[in-house]
């Protein structure tokens, strides 16, 4: 009876905590922005969304299917996060804009695919 007890309690608890729904949301560009000026450990979440998305437009160009941005060869995660944090911090984001939107701004604004480079 103990031994019942004790697995109806974990069973119990388990059940509690996979019963409520976990909600999905896009990472908004204002939290993209204070991961991308925060701590190490920020910086970390900033990063990997970033190259997850630089991966993403590269793919594109080797396909052939090139877009409104095109990056440099040589260019850098801390160039693309630079770029992201001087974009946001110059055009403050209106209202609750995705995070994907601010970073495909900020690289169609630094890295547009009519020639070089804006800003340098």
């Amino acid at each position: 009876m103990i031994f019942w007890n004790k697995t109806a309690a974990v069973l119990l608890c388990l059940g509690a905590a996979v019963s409520a729904p976990a909600v999905a949301a896009p990472m908004t560009a204002v939290e993209l922005t204070a991961a991308c000026s925060g701590d190490a450990s920020a910086k970390l979440t900033c990063d990997g969304y970033l190259r997850a998305l630089t991966d993403f437009v590269l793919v594109r160009e080797a396909r052939g299917m090139h877009g409104k941005i095109c990056l440099p060869s040589g260019v850098t995660g801390d160039q693309i996060r630079e770029t992201v944090v001087s974009f946001a911090n110059a055009k403050p984001p209106r209202g609750a804009p995705t995070a994907i939107r601010l970073v495909s701004a900020a690289l169609r604004a630094k890295y547009p695919c009519s020639g070089a480079p804006k800003g340098q």
